[in-house]
């Protein structure tokens, strides 16, 4: 049967929903068929349709909503159309699920605009809080938090773990997990998945790992300048699937369906790679690739105090004991083929489009 045709048996609300986590969130759910997505984006110019949201436009079971998290009214018209909708199909409130994943995700921005950080993260999620307390109070509710709000306390890193964030993204991120645990305290369904870092092909350009893999596969095709500028490569993170940690979020709600108690999880892989060794998997992916015309090695990097983040996190390494009693099939992906499958993405991809990118992501 045509997913399209299946009768939804659950609703979902997602933020965030044209960014990395939002638009994979987006198509994991409208895969499965039986859901009803509404996806708040937030409207920029005259910028379009969200180009992550391209492949699902037009799909029946999606609704896209333009407004923004901070905006109260609409945070709460929002959950509230869900339950009207919910109500007409004749879906239990407990089937209904918000997740938040609206975030200024880019830490070095944090500097910059402290204000913004702070009033999506904390003001967006006590919104939906609010929102959700006088609409549904018995349906889930998923919060993205950062391994960032680890900070400086050493690794490996779990729940139990001190919390010493090291930049404003940090802190605020850091707040708005409070948030949801005194909201939890008060009997909401509120689970905060810890998520340590985690790549796609969708990721912003902004980020290392897709600066690492775009400008390594430009460099190997011979478009644009042969050096990238890059800050400090020695930071050590652990790596996930974006994919995986997407499924990992309706997971939780499925096992809030079966009685488990709302909690703090943390998502990692448990494994470290420096960025130098993710830099090194991007050279050989595009060192084998067909389109490959120039070896790209160390020599191509340019380093520059400007891409250096003031204080920041030196060392991340999730402990997945937890997540892997949660869902005995854990891995999180495997960081070596997130870096072959995003440089091979630009290997892949159109002269056009590299030239359009470095647009964004300057040598």
């Amino acid at each position: 049967m045509d997913n399209e045709a299946i009768q939804p048996q659950h609703i979902a609300v997602i933020t965030g929903a044209s960014g990395m986590d939002g638009s994979l969130l987006v198509d994991n759910l409208l895969n499965r068929g039986d859901w009803r997505v509404f996806a708040l984006v937030r409207r920029r110019g005259s910028g379009g349709f969200p180009k992550r949201l391209i492949r699902v436009r037009g799909h029946t079971k999606l609704h896209i909503v333009y407004g923004d998290v901070t905006d109260a009214p609409c945070m709460d018209g929002l959950i509230g159309t869900a339950c009207s909708v919910a109500f007409h199909e004749g879906i239990s409130p407990r089937n209904i699920a918000m997740f938040n994943l609206a975030a200024n995700s880019f830490v070095g921005d944090s500097w910059k605009c402290p204000e913004e950080h702070v009033n999506t993260s904390v003001g967006g999620l006590l919104n939906i809080l609010r929102a959700v307390s006088t609409h549904t109070p018995k349906s889930f509710v998923y919060q993205a938090s950062t391994s960032e709000i680890f900070g400086s306390s050493p690794p490996p890193q779990n729940v139990q773990t001190p919390f010493r964030p090291l930049s404003p993204y940090a802190v605020a991120k850091l707040a708005a997990h409070n948030l949801a645990g005194c909201y939890r305290n008060r009997g909401t369904n509120v689970w905060c998945g810890i998520m340590f870092n985690h790549e796609h092909e969708r990721r912003g350009m902004e980020f290392v790992t897709q600066k690492l893999a775009f400008h390594t596969a430009r460099i190997a095709r011979g478009i644009g300048p042969k050096h990238m500028t890059v800050g400090d490569l020695s930071s050590i993170r652990d790596w996930g699937n974006a994919r995986e940690y997407v499924k990992a979020m309706v997971e939780f709600y499925l096992l809030s369906l079966r009685g488990v108690a709302p909690q703090d999880v943390v998502i990692g892989t448990g494994k470290m790679t420096t960025c130098s060794q993710f830099f090194q998997w991007c050279c050989e992916c595009a060192k084998k690739h067909i389109r490959g015309r120039y070896e790209v090695t160390s020599d191509s990097l340019v380093f520059s105090d400007a891409f250096k983040r003031p204080n920041d996190v030196r060392e991340l390494l999730a402990d997945t004991s937890q997540i892997q009693k949660l869902l005995p099939d854990w891995s999180g992906g495997n960081a070596q083929e997130i870096a072959e499958d995003m440089t091979r993405h630009w290997m892949d991809a159109t002269e056009e489009e590299i030239l359009n990118a470095l647009v964004e992501s300057p040598a």
